[in-house]
């Protein structure tokens, strides 16, 4: 969480435009319903049963081949032949009329190293969102709003208003933008989903939420950056700043910049100190430990 103090210094200006395609703005970031493919040039064979067309995707998800399946680097092309590989490099892969005229051949390529990218054959990608994350997503969603909703409560009490101006840097059909807004009608929701809105936003916020880890905002609005372009990532940074920069300035004085943002498991072990809520928890955790034998039992104070 982040308070807007104006004495702190400012983080470095960047004066970025938006980058995000014009052509397809107002698919971005929604599932594509299966009577909108033949307009936009989607073979319904490219989505295999179990999965959903999207014009968005997760950050990472591992791919048969052992790197990211909605991206397209190094690992990948190792496992391509020299015929392919050949065919790739020679086509400009961010030209719409390019991906266009060759979205079968890409497609082929992509099915054939099991990853979750498909090319329309109007020359532009969406990706392929399997069912158990949707289900995930979900109470991912509940999580996050319930989360959410405590801290727009306590910055009610706090601020003594009834009705906040919240800002969520989020595009607008995201479904934690239509959880809060059916949980809080009450309150005055403004999304963002691209820097150029973003920049020229002329209002100021009690909070700013960002549902979602920094990069990962990165990574959906401006497309030519991706986890796999080593070479941009410095570009990334940049960006970063800005945007952080930007939300500074954005808050009224006293106003909170809040993020859930997934947090990874550590990858050894350690010692937490955990503070439950009611007996009932305590209880719930104890029936846990022994059912799955943790490595070591808890130690009990108090």
């Amino acid at each position: 969480m982040m308070n807007n103090t104006r004495n702190q210094p400012l983080p470095p200006r960047f004066s970025l435009p938006s980058t995000r395609p014009q052509d397809f703005e107002s698919l971005s970031y929604r599932f594509i319903e299966r009577d909108e493919y033949q307009s936009l040039g989607i073979n319904s064979d490219d989505v295999p049963m179990g999965t959903f067309a999207a014009m968005d995707h997760p950050p990472f998800l591992p791919s048969r081949v052992g790197g990211n399946a909605y991206g397209f680097g190094f690992i990948e092309k190792s496992y391509l032949n020299e015929e392919d590989i050949k065919f790739l490099e020679s086509i400009q892969e961010d030209d719409p009329r390019v991906l266009s005229k060759h979205a079968r051949r890409i497609n082929e390529i992509y099915k054939k190293l099991g990853l979750l990218i498909r090319v329309s054959y109007k020359g532009f990608r969406f990706y392929l969102i399997p069912i158990n994350l949707i289900t995930h997503s979900l109470q991912d969603v509940k999580c996050k709003a319930d989360e959410i909703e405590r801290i727009i409560i306590k910055h009610v009490f706090k601020k003594n208003k009834e009705r906040l101006d919240i800002g969520i840097l989020t595009y607008e059909n995201d479904l934690i933008v239509h959880e809060l807004v059916g949980r809080m009608p009450t309150m005055k929701f403004t999304t963002f989903d691209n820097l150029k809105k973003l920049g020229k936003y002329p209002g100021s916020f009690d909070l700013i939420i960002l549902p979602k880890s920094m990069y990962e905002f990165l990574f959906n609005i401006i497309p030519e950056i991706t986890p796999e372009n080593i070479e941009k990532k410095d570009q990334l940074f940049r960006y970063a700043c800005y945007l952080s920069g930007k939300i500074y300035d954005m808050l009224e004085p006293g106003g909170e910049f809040f993020t859930t943002a997934n947090c990874l498991w550590p990858r050894d072990d350690q010692t937490v100190e955990v503070k439950f809520t009611n007996e009932l928890e305590l209880k719930n955790f104890l029936i846990f430990t022994h059912l799955f034998e943790t490595k070591s039992k808890p130690l009990l104070k108090g």
